[in-house]
């Protein structure tokens, strides 16, 4: 279950790199609660999401994922991309949705 809390998702675009790392971190400035869950979710016609969780440490959520999960991530040919913030009681909240861009 994905909970809104009545606010919509703000707009998310999420440039991939054809040739590289993707890499980027999310900066909560008073540090994240203890055991949450960031992950960003790609969408793609016939497989499940493909699901990269950030590794979280003191204020910084970060991405940093090679170049081969990058290039398998865009040969599904993701048509979207959300962002989900998952809370210690594991509510499933949705931040950001949009677009997948390859660079």
């Amino acid at each position: 279950m994905t909970v809104t809390l009545g606010l919509q998702p703000f707009d998310l675009t999420v440039t991939l790199p054809s040739d590289g790392d993707f890499v980027c971190t999310l900066i909560a400035e008073n540090g994240w609660p203890v055991d949450t869950r960031i992950e960003l979710r790609f969408l793609a016609a016939g497989v499940d999401p493909i699901v990269w969780p950030a590794t979280i440490d003191g204020t910084d959520a970060r991405w940093s994922v090679r170049s081969t999960v990058v290039k398998a991530a865009i040969a599904a040919k993701p048509t979207a991309a959300r962002l989900h913030y998952i809370d210690s009681a594991g509510e499933d909240l949705l931040w950001g949705r949009g677009r997948v861009l390859i660079a």
